[in-house]
């Protein structure tokens, strides 16, 4: 593998192998699939500074940004995401009890 893109704060790896890489900034987040020789960066798809990512279920990616914001990708999309969700009430473990109340085809 080349041309990593700067330094990470979470790495996370799907079951099919698949890599996703927030920045420590939070300003960017990379991916790398098998196959693959190099990273691709991508960039944050608001203002508010990405805080953790992962894979669904179904293979689709969650994004946690600040001030508690989740977006799901749109079906086999790297870049193209839906609506984001803010649950303002929601605070700490709340996040953990929210996603076991979520359908399974989320996580």
């Amino acid at each position: 593998m080349r041309d990593a893109v700067g330094n990470s704060r979470n790495l996370y790896r799907s079951e099919d192998g698949r890599y996703l890489a927030v920045s420590t900034t939070g300003s960017f987040y990379s991916t790398w699939q098998p196959g693959e020789i190099t990273w691709q960066g991508h960039n944050r798809n608001s203002s508010r500074k990405v805080q953790n990512m992962g894979y669904t279920v179904d293979g689709r990616i969650w994004m946690l940004s600040r001030g508690g914001q989740i977006q799901f990708s749109k079906p086999n999309s790297l870049d193209d995401w839906e609506n984001p969700n803010s649950h303002g009430l929601l605070r700490g473990l709340g996040y953990w009890i929210w996603r076991f109340r979520m359908p399974t085809t989320y996580g």
